[in-house]
């Protein structure tokens, strides 16, 4: 839905969904196959530059999305995908996603309109990746769970003028790839609380991976074993992952091959319990509780 001014999307079930080809030269060869349950927003029909055309209320609630593909290491699937919106209030709740090779919930470089508005809201989601996913357009992480913030344009995600609110809440993601993330965020002022996460990839996969400042992260839960259960950190030398607040996030059944808390960002706040901590920022406030 490239051109819209408000949808509503519930209570579909998605499968079954044949790839197409994109002719693209990249790490896999000269052909990218993509598939997905929805893309809302303008960047796939105009991708030369932004322009306004999906808008409004955009709801994506009560679906079940299940893509499996013959092959997931070049097909880049996307369970919903919101990029290049417009002052739209976006909600992606409810929803089961299943063998989605890439991100199984994607929501970037949403703009606020003029009037600033602009959020996004992704909530009580119930998410299962694959073992085995796509390489691109980044090879460090997938198949994901969530991955929400600014990526074309990644200095949109530390303007407020440009990016919208986002809120990532009360979701369960299994998060089975041995580069799988449970939840990205690329953007300043983001907020994400009680998220369950498993991971059981392996000692690479990752919980949060944080980049943004001014956040709150609080209340999630991570268990498995992965290289960390959380990780505030620089991205693409434009985020910095700083001045964040993070806040009783409960890592103790976590096994981390790097570290529970890995904190590479500067000026953030960290309150909880006992965990193995990795503090490589500077001026880091850390409360840890008996």
């Amino acid at each position: 839905m490239p051109y819209t001014s408000g949808a509503v999307i519930s209570g579909n079930k998605m499968t079954r969904v044949s790839p197409f080809p994109m002719p693209y030269k990249w790490q896999g060869g000269d052909t990218l196959w993509v598939h997905a349950g929805a893309i809302m927003g303008t960047r796939f029909f105009n991708p030369a530059k932004f322009l306004p055309g999906t808008t409004g209320h955009l709801f994506f609630v009560n679906n079940e999305v299940d893509i499996p593909c013959e092959k997931p290491e070049v097909t880049m699937g996307q369970g919903v995908f919101f990029i290049w919106t417009w002052g739209a209030f976006i909600e992606v709740s409810g929803n089961s996603f299943k063998n989605v090779s890439r991100n199984s919930i994607e929501s970037l470089d949403n703009y606020r309109d003029n009037d600033g508005r602009g959020q996004v809201f992704i909530r009580s989601n119930k998410i299962v990746t694959p073992t085995t996913g796509c390489p691109f357009p980044g090879p460090t992480s997938f198949p994901n769970g969530i991955v929400a913030g600014w990526f074309v344009d990644p200095a949109g995600g530390q303007d407020p003028v440009k990016y919208s609110k986002i809120v990532i809440m009360n979701n369960y993601i299994e998060a089975n790839g041995e580069l799988s993330a449970g939840i990205i965020s690329l953007a300043d002022e983001m907020t994400v609380v009680s998220n369950q996460i498993i991971l059981s990839g392996g000692p690479k996969s990752k919980g949060i991976t944080h980049t943004g400042s001014h956040g709150f992260v609080a209340d999630n839960r991570i268990k498995g074993s992965g290289a960390f259960g959380i990780g505030s950190m620089p991205y693409r030398d434009v985020l910095k992952g700083s001045n964040n607040t993070f806040v009783n996030n409960e890592v103790k059944l976590l096994k981390a091959s790097m570290a529970d808390f890995l904190c590479e960002g500067s000026s953030n706040t960290i309150v909880g319990g006992p965990c193995n901590l990795q503090d490589k920022g500077k001026d880091n406030r850390i409360f840890i509780k008996d």
